[in-house]
C-alpha cells in the first residue's frame, strides 16, 4: 500500500492537502471534505503499521473515547475507518492556529495570568474526560491546540484508557512522554485522574518557567527522578510567579497522588480560586504566529494556484494586535506534531539496558522571565509560481528587421554608452559607501512596544537585538532605549541593542541549599551589591551558610542596591540546666527542651537521695555546649522499703518481691500485740533505700496466741482446739481421748507464742 499523497481523495471523500505534522506512527494532513466543503485534519496511519493490531486499536479506542465526550475544550473527531486502498484514518476537526508547544517557543514563559487562561481550558477538557471515568494519561503542549479566535482543545486521545484499566501493560513497557509522566506511571502501579493532574502540573510549570521541571542524561533518568524529587517552585526559576502559584504546582505534583487533587475539576476548581484572589484579568490566549500547519496552508495555497484548483480552504482569521502588543499576523491551525509518546521499559528487575542520551520536550527560554513579544524568522516563501497567461508578447514593431551592419553599430554605440555610465555610476556609489553611506542612524525608539521598536531598528537597516535590563523608573517589559543611542550613527546590518525593562530588581531567594556563591551570583545578575554582615548562630544552616539577608527576598530595590547578608557561624551555645534533684524523666525533658542530648544514663546507689533522683549531671550545671551535644546523667537507684508492717507474712512477701527485694529472712517477733502471722516489723524500716546489688531485708512476724478454753472438753476435741491456736497440748495422767477435761494451765484467754504447750488433767 502506497503513501497518500497531496492531491489524493482518501476513502472517496476527503481531498487531502500539505502534511500539518508528521509523528512515528501517523501524518495528519490538511484535507477538504468533499461532501459537506468544509476543512477537517486527517490522520492517516504510516502504512508499515496498518497490519498491527495495536496501533489500530489505538486509533480506534481515539475515536471512541472522543465520541463520548462532547465539549468547546476538546478537538472533535468526525470519522474513522479504513478506505479501500487500506489507508487507517482518522478525520478529525481542523484547529486553525497552531500548538502550545509552538507558543511557548516563539515567546517564551507566560506571565501568570496568561498560563491561567491555558490551564483553564485543558482542565476543563480533562475534567469532561475524568468525568466519564477516563485518563488521557498524554497530557503536554504538542497536545494542546490554539485556534486563532484564541479557543484553546486539547488532542489526542490515543492513549485515553478507563480509570479501572489504566495500569502498566503486560510487558512492563510504560506510555506516555517522559518529561510528563506522573511517578505512577513510571513505577507501574495504577493510574487514575490524578495522574492527569500530576501531568498537567507540569504543564504549568512548563508555562510559568519555560522548561520542564527534570532534566537528565536518557529519559530513563528522567523518569525516575520524579519518584525521588519534588517538583520544585516555579520561583525559583523565574521570577514574578506568585506563591499561589506555587502551591498550586506544589499540591497538583505530589509524588504520592493521594496528597494531590483528585481530578481535573478539583485542580481547576483551585486555580479559579487562586485567579479571583490574585485579581487575575481575562486573556485570549493567542496562536503563535508561525506554525506547521501555517505553513501548511501557505503550500495549499500555493499549490491550488498553480494547479488552477480553487482554494477551498477556510481563510484564517487574523489575531488582534493586543493580544502581546505585536504586529497582526495571519495565524492557520496544527494538530500534534508526534502521535507516538516515548516509550520505555519499566525497571523491573531487569537488567535495563544502556540508554542513549534522548532529548526530552522542547524547552523554551525564559529570556529574564519576560514573556516574549518577538516572533521567530518566517520561513522562507514558497517558490513564486507565475500564472497563466502572464507570458511576455513582443510588440509588433520589435518584429521589424533591421539591417545587419547598422544593427550591429547601434549596438556597439550603446553598449559603450551603457558601460560609461557604469563606470561612473560605480565610483560614485563606491565614494558614497565609503564615505557616510554604510552607515544609519539608529532611530529613536521612546515610547514604542518592544514589537514596534524592533520592526523600527529592522527598517533603519540595523538588525534588533533584545538586552533585557533592570531600570529604577522604566516599567518591566517598557523599552528603555538602545545601544548605540539613537541619533548615533551606525554600520547598517550591525546590531542594535532593544533596551527592555526588567523593572526594578528584587531581592532573590535564598538557594535552598544556603549557598553563599549561589547567592551571590544571583545579587549580581540582578545588579544587587553584596555587602557581608556579621555572622549570625543558625540551628538549620551550617556554619559559612546563608542565614539571612537585609533586605529580605523578594523586597522591591533600587539598582545596584547594597544588600547586607549574614553567614552561620554554627549553632548557638546553651547552658546545661541544674536538673540535680529532678527525677530522671523531668530531668530529660529539661536537658531536651534546651537543645541537649541526654547520650547515657548511670544508675548509682544513695541512701541520701530518693529512688529515680538525678545525684550529677556531666558536662556540670552552667557549662556551655552546642546544641546537640551529649549529656550523662547520675541517678539514683535504691530501692525503697515498702510498707509492709500489719499485713500478712505472704501480702509481705510479695509486696518486697515487686521491688526487687527477694532475699528475705522471716524472724519471730518475740512478744508482740498483733495477731498470729502478722508483721511486726521490718529491717531496713520502711521507707528507707536500700542497695540494689544486696537486696536483703529481715521481716519480724508476729507467733502471739490466745489460750482457748478446753475444759469440759474430750481431749480429743481439745487437741484440735489448741493445734488450731498453733500450741501443744499434754496430758497429765491416764485420761483417755474419750475423757473430760476438768483442769488446763495456762487458764483459759492466756497470752501464748505459737508452740507452747497448754497442760490438762481428765476424768
Amino acid at each position: 500500500m502506497a503513501q497518500i499523497l497531496e492531491g489524493d481523495v482518501l476513502d472517496e471523500r476527503y481531498l487531502i492537502g500539505a502534511a500539518i505534522a508528521r509523528g512515528g506512527m501517523s501524518t495528519v494532513y490538511r484535507a477538504t471534505d468533499l461532501r459537506l466543503d468544509r476543512p477537517v485534519a486527517a490522520k492517516v496511519m504510516d502504512p508499515r503499521y496498518v497490519d498491527d493490531a495495536s496501533f489500530r486499536t489505538r486509533f480506534e479506542r481515539e475515536a471512541r473515547a472522543v465520541a463520548h465526550l462532547n465539549d468547546e475544550s476538546l478537538v472533535n473527531v468526525y470519522d474513522q475507518g479504513t478506505d479501500r486502498a487500506g489507508h487507517v484514518f482518522l478525520i478529525m476537526e481542523l484547529v486553525d492556529g497552531g500548538t502550545l508547544r509552538e507558543l511557548l517557543r516563539e515567546r517564551g514563559p507566560m506571565p501568570p495570568h496568561a498560563a491561567a487562561a491555558v490551564m483553564r481550558s485543558v482542565l476543563k477538557a480533562l475534567s469532561v474526560a475524568h468525568s466519564r471515568n477516563m485518563v488521557h494519561r498524554d497530557v503536554k503542549p504538542e497536545n494542546v491546540l490554539i485556534s486563532s479566535t484564541g479557543k484553546v482543545k486539547l488532542a489526542d486521545f490515543g492513549l485515553v484508557r478507563a480509570a479501572a484499566d489504566a495500569k502498566i501493560t503486560s510487558n512492563s513497557v510504560i506510555v506516555g512522554t517522559v518529561a510528563y509522566l506522573s511517578p505512577e506511571q513510571v513505577t507501574g502501579h495504577s493510574i487514575t485522574p490524578a495522574s492527569d493532574v500530576y501531568s498537567a502540573g507540569v504543564l504549568l510549570f512548563e508555562l510559568l518557567t519555560g522548561s520542564t521541571p527534570f532534566n537528565a542524561d536518557s529519559s530513563l533518568g528522567v523518569a525516575m527522578k520524579r519518584l525521588s524529587e519534588d517538583v520544585p517552585p516555579p520561583s525559583e526559576l523565574i521570577d514574578g510567579v506568585p506563591a499561589e502559584f506555587d502551591e498550586l504546582v506544589a499540591v497538583a505534583c505530589m509524588r504520592n497522588p493521594a496528597e494531590r487533587f483528585a481530578d481535573a475539576a478539583e485542580f481547576a476548581e483551585a486555580l479559579d480560586d487562586i485567579a479571583v484572589r490574585l485579581a487575575l484579568p481575562p486573556f485570549r490566549v493567542p496562536a503563535p504566529t508561525d506554525s506547521a500547519a501555517g505553513r501548511a496552508a501557505t503550500q495549499d495555497e500555493t499549490w491550488a494556484a498553480s494547479s488552477g484548483r480553487p482554494n477551498s480552504w477556510k481563510e484564517t482569521a487574523a489575531y488582534p494586535q493586543d493580544d502581546f502588543g505585536g504586529p497582526q499576523r495571519d495565524r492557520t491551525g496544527q494538530f500534534p506534531a508526534d502521535d507516538s509518546p516515548t516509550t520505555f521499559a519499566q525497571p523491573t528487575g531487569a537488567v535495563i539496558p544502556p540508554t542513549t542520551p534522548v532529548p526530552g520536550p522542547e524547552q523554551t527560554q525564559p529570556e529574564l522571565g519576560g514573556y516574549r513579544d518577538r516572533a521567530p524568522e518566517v520561513p522562507p516563501h514558497a517558490p513564486e509560481v507565475q500564472a497563466p497567461g502572464r507570458n511576455r508578447i513582443e510588440p509588433r514593431s520589435a518584429a521589424k528587421s533591421t539591417p545587419p551592419g547598422r544593427q550591429r553599430t547601434r549596438r556597439g554605440c550603446a553598449l559603450w554608452i551603457v558601460i560609461a555610465l557604469l563606470a561612473t555610476l560605480g565610483m560614485g556609489l563606491g565614494s558614497w559607501w565609503l564615505g557616510s553611506g554604510r552607515y544609519g542612524e539608529v532611530p529613536s525608539i521612546t515610547g514604542l512596544s518592544q514589537p514596534q521598536a524592533m520592526s523600527a531598528i529592522t527598517d533603519a537597516g540595523f538588525e534588533p537585538v533584545v538586552d533585557r535590563r533592570y531600570h529604577n523608573s522604566v516599567a518591566a517589559s517598557q523599552v528603555i532605549g538602545t545601544e548605540p543611542v539613537a541619533g548615533q550613527q551606525a554600520v547598517r546590518g550591525d546590531d542594535v541593542k532593544v533596551l527592555v525593562s526588567l523593572g526594578r530588581p528584587t531581592v532573590p531567594p535564598y538557594p535552598a541549599n544556603h549557598s553563599p556563591q549561589a547567592f551571590s551570583a544571583a545579587l549580581a545578575d540582578r545588579t544587587l551589591q553584596e555587602k557581608v554582615g556579621s555572622p549570625v548562630y543558625s540551628d538549620d544552616v551550617e556554619t559559612g551558610g546563608l542565614v539571612k539577608s537585609d533586605p529580605s527576598p523578594g523586597v522591591s530595590v533600587d539598582v545596584g542596591t547594597a544588600v547586607t547578608v549574614h553567614y552561620s557561624k554554627g549553632k548557638a551555645p546553651v547552658q546545661v540546666p541544674d536538673v540535680i534533684g529532678m527525677s530522671e524523666d523531668a530531668a530529660r525533658k529539661r536537658l531536651e527542651s534546651a537543645g541537649l542530648v541526654v547520650a547515657d544514663v548511670k544508675k548509682v546507689f544513695s541512701r541520701d537521695a530518693k529512688p529515680d533522683e538525678v545525684l550529677d549531671v556531666s558536662p556540670g550545671a552552667g557549662s556551655g555546649l552546642i546544641k546537640g551535644s551529649s549529656v550523662t546523667l547520675q541517678v539514683n537507684n535504691g530501692i525503697e522499703i515498702p510498707h509492709v508492717v500489719g499485713r500478712k507474712q505472704d501480702d509481705a512477701l510479695r509486696a518486697l518481691a515487686k521491688v526487687g527485694i527477694n532475699q528475705v529472712e522471716i524472724r519471730d517477733a518475740g512478744r508482740s500485740s498483733r495477731p498470729n502471722g502478722r508483721v511486726e516489723s521490718v529491717s531496713p524500716k520502711e521507707g528507707e533505700l536500700i542497695d540494689p546489688d544486696n537486696p536483703a531485708a529481715v521481716v519480724y512476724v508476729s507467733r502471739r496466741t490466745e489460750v482457748p478454753s478446753l475444759l469440759g472438753r474430750t481431749i480429743e476435741k481439745a487437741r484440735e482446739a489448741a493445734e488450731k491456736a498453733g500450741l501443744e497440748l499434754r496430758v497429765d495422767g491416764n485420761a483417755a481421748d474419750g475423757d473430760r477435761i476438768f483442769w488446763q494451765s495456762p487458764r483459759p484467754g492466756a497470752d501464748a507464742r505459737a508452740g507452747d504447750t497448754v497442760t490438762v488433767k481428765g476424768f
